[in-house]
């Protein structure tokens, strides 16, 4: 097993980039194209909770130079592969894995190296949205080495079987959590795909052990990873004013991709999500004056010629990366790119 110090190129420890010994880290992991959402994410984390670090690594290309200027003028810090070049865990994941799987893999290899300067690391998704003061989760996980945040499906629903317990949206580990995030990082070295057969479910199936492994603090909180898997089950109420669950203050949404549709109670605030992607994406997209091309992801069923699963148009620059996750996903099947007439950003409005 490796070293616990992760170490950037130029013999630099990651955290130095911010400075060493801190309390609170905020990190997330994207794809160049997710910039926004990552980006929006972190600085509303930051409104609501303390912290002495954001970071953002891109897994798939890197950041313009212009880019990096735009973020670390907001306290954010971009990291990329690169940064990684001399840890051979982290090689291993990259050589073994693409796309979506790729960016799974790497959570725990991202808040190992930052807990070697920071006591306390937060791991969000990109979609993760506060809405309040969440210092008391900071406070809950002191002297225990990681935590964990229910999905809080009802048992009879088939996803608290094959996609597991525990969200992996949202985590935190702690300095003494180090030898749970380096099992976790070695689980998903190992598999970090969906086989719902061996009852694998990329990095976050692994979380269910994670209890068993570890002090680990459950947040109970019914207010926190509120989501359209949930809301059925533990439905919002508005009393004076502000939204609760199970009174419980609402505290932060995920807005993941679901079938279940969020209640209109939330759509207020799921509008205001979407304002400030947007508000970020306009920035970022000023700040890069790259040509950016793009083309459409077709998917065909096995026999090449029969109906189309899925479309999408994207940066060219990623296609690359996502065609690979398709391919995991989609073994069998055709999958395609097609160019599109769009040349740059600004000429799609």
């Amino acid at each position: 097993m490796h070293n616990v110090v992760r170490k950037v190129k130029g013999n630099a420890d990651i955290g130095s980039k911010r400075g060493t010994n801190l309390e609170y880290a905020i990190c997330t992991i994207c794809t160049s194209d997710y910039l926004p959402q990552a980006t929006a994410a972190l600085l509303q984390a930051a409104k609501y909770g303390k912290n002495n670090g954001l970071y953002i690594l891109v897994a798939a290309h890197v950041a313009t130079n212009k880019q990096n200027e735009y973020l670390n003028k907001h306290g954010i810090t971009v990291l990329s592969l690169h940064d990684f070049a001399d840890d051979p865990t982290i090689q291993k994941i990259v050589t073994k894995y693409a796309g979506d799987y790729l960016r799974w893999a790497l959570k725990p290899s991202l808040i190992l190296s930052l807990l070697q300067s920071y006591e306390n690391v937060a791991y969000i998704d990109t979609d993760i949205w506060f809405v309040d003061k969440w210092n008391f989760i900071w406070s809950a996980v002191k002297g225990h080495d990681f935590l964990v945040t229910p999905h809080r499906r009802p048992y009879n629903n088939r996803y608290v079987w094959t996609d597991g317990v525990y969200q992996a949206g949202f985590v935190i580990a702690t300095k003494s959590g180090i030898p749970t995030v380096k099992e976790w990082e070695q689980m998903c070295l190992w598999n970090c795909k969906r086989d719902f057969v061996n009852g694998l479910f990329v990095d976050q199936k692994y979380l269910d052990m994670i209890p068993a492994i570890c002090k680990c603090k459950i947040l109970q909180d019914k207010g926190c990873n509120v989501a359209g898997w949930n809301t059925a089950s533990n439905p919002p109420e508005l009393v004076n004013g502000q939204i609760f669950v199970d009174q419980d203050p609402l505290t932060f949404i995920h807005f993941s991709p679901s079938a279940e549709e969020l209640p209109e109670i939330l759509h207020s605030i799921r509008d205001s999500y979407n304002d400030s992607i947007e508000t970020q994406r306009r920035a970022l997209k000023t700040n890069n004056a790259l040509y950016i091309k793009r083309v459409a992801i077709c998917v065909m069923d096995g026999k090449k010629n029969a109906s189309l699963i899925s479309n999408k148009i994207v940066r060219a620059e990623d296609a690359e990366q996502i065609i690979a996750t398709l391919k995991q996903d989609y073994p069998d099947q055709n999958i395609t790119c097609i160019p599109v007439e769009v040349t740059d950003e600004h000429s799609s409005e």
